[in-house]
């Protein structure tokens, strides 16, 4: 089952509601709410957030009943003193426009024009006596009047300025421009055929926006060449910020999205992943994600002294599982992998004994596990696997059929699995260590293969300028 990423309510003070209906309360009004509303956009978020009776109530509500947004305040449990002197029709007009405007651009300058959009003659008439000084003419033919002197049409779709002339028309000395708007095929001819200076001067300004663009982005090159001009570069640039790096792919490979909000990918997750969220992470924080879920909370006092928090997860194995870590498997690593971290102390035995520990609760279910991810390792409660003895990580199916992430330890000649495929998305955690051995790794065998390389390409950072994670690997 693929995961929905979750997406967050804009606020007209601009506060954004993630997950907290209370939130929402407190950062209520009533226009901004109810073209969410009209959109489908609030019931999808409180479908998404645990409210879904709530959702079904509010789709059962008769907009055209006349104590609707009385209604419709009381079941959202704020003050019915938000409907006074709102206009539901004007609302309901007004995300009509934007949803259908959206449909043909996605440019936020135009759909903050939704109001003033044409997708008629007679939308263009009525916009024009109100004294709109810019329109968007969306697909349509629209016979533009001539005497109503400055005023700025947008194009969007196929948008056709008919003008009613026998002659070209001066539009600069009447202060009208176009953008993305064609004429229509006569006023067209007469243009082509009169060879004039407005003509002329159209060509001109396109050739001169052309230029501005190709002078922007050969800026843009220069300055990215000065950013990151060679890889000896970024390789610095890789070891002054590799834990913040580290932390930003991570996010993005466990959501499946930019830090920005474009997704690349969906991601198909059944244990809470929220706790990654593109940047390190403090203890705290992550105590109280642990808390929350119930998770076994680890010792956070044996980690080392620079050892970064990247993200966590708790998983709770089914009590019916008979899979999991073998006792030999980890108890080989264990006893070689412990000494390899400097700053964490820990004894042998003690790594021993907590492996053992993890391997019952795969089996047994008697307790949820923490996972948690730094830049030195990986973390099962009070074990960890260090990426330094890591010397390569695989997508695998296991015994179970259940999907795992197949390691192989430097020293060790069987392959150790990770037993995580129904609670995490494999393939985000193997990439990750794809990423996080060939930053710290000293086994290291392979570059990414062509699967590998297609997904890693599509994992551009905040954090390096927006460049992408291939540039740092070696």
């Amino acid at each position: 089952m693929a995961r929905v990423f979750n997406f967050s309510l804009t606020m007209k003070d601009g506060y954004k509601v993630k997950r907290d209906i209370t939130e929402l309360r407190e950062h209520f009004d009533l226009e901004t709410v109810l073209g969410l509303y009209n959109e489908g956009t609030l019931q999808r978020w409180l479908k998404r957030n645990g409210y879904a009776e709530l959702a079904e109530q509010l789709d059962d509500l008769d907009e055209d009943a006349h104590d609707f947004v009385r209604m419709f305040c009381r079941l959202l449990s704020v003050e019915e003193a938000h409907a006074v002197d709102v206009d539901v029709e004007e609302i309901s007009e007004r995300t009509w426009r934007l949803r259908r405007l959206r449909d043909y651009t996605t440019d936020p300058y135009l759909l903050d024009l939704a109001e003033n959009t044409a997708f008629s003659q007679s939308d263009l008439d009525e916009l024009i006596d109100d004294g709109a000084d810019e329109i968007v003419l969306c697909d349509g033919r629209f016979t533009i009047p001539l005497k109503a002197r400055g005023t700025k049409y947008y194009g969007v779709g196929k948008a056709i300025a008919v003008i009613e002339s026998d002659e070209i028309v001066d539009f600069e000395r009447k202060y009208i421009t176009f953008q993305k708007v064609q004429f229509d095929e006569r006023y067209q001819s007469l243009c082509e055929r009169s060879g004039t200076v407005v003509q002329r001067e159209r060509a001109e300004e396109e050739a001169t926006e052309a230029r501005q663009r190709e002078e922007e982005e050969r800026r843009a090159r220069e300055q990215r060449t000065v950013e990151l001009v060679t890889q000896e570069l970024r390789m610095k640039v890789k070891a002054e910020k590799a834990p913040a790096i580290l932390a930003e792919t991570l996010g993005v490979l466990m959501h499946g999205t930019l830090i920005g909000g474009t997704q690349l990918w969906n991601r198909s997750h059944t244990a809470d992943v929220s706790a990654f969220n593109f940047c390190i992470r403090s203890k705290q924080d992550v105590k109280k994600f642990i808390e929350k879920h119930g998770g076994t909370m680890p010792d956070f006092s044996k980690f080392s002294h620079d050892e970064c928090i990247l993200g966590a997860v708790v998983l709770a194995p089914s009590k019916k599982k008979d899979e999991g870590f073998t006792k030999g498997q980890w108890g080989s690593l264990a006893m070689m992998a412990a000494p390899l971290i400097p700053g964490i102390g820990w004894t042998v035995a003690a790594v021993g004994a907590a492996a053992f520990g993890i391997q019952s609760l795969f089996k047994d279910g008697d307790e949820k596990i923490s996972m948690i991810f730094t830049d030195a390792a990986i973390r099962f409660n009070d074990t960890c696997i260090p990426y330094m003895v890591i010397e390569d990580a695989v997508e695998a199916m296991g015994e179970d059929g259940q999907k795992v992430v197949r390691l192989s330890i430097n020293g060790e000649d069987k392959p150790l699995d990770l037993p995580i495929g129904q609670y995490l998305d494999t393939s985000a955690v193997q990439l990750f260590l794809i990423v996080a051995i060939n930053f710290y790794g000293d086994h290291y065998k392979r570059t990414p293969n062509a699967e590998e390389m297609k997904q890693l390409a599509k994992v551009t950072l905040a954090s390096v300028n927006d460049d992408c994670i291939l540039n740092y690997l070696a």
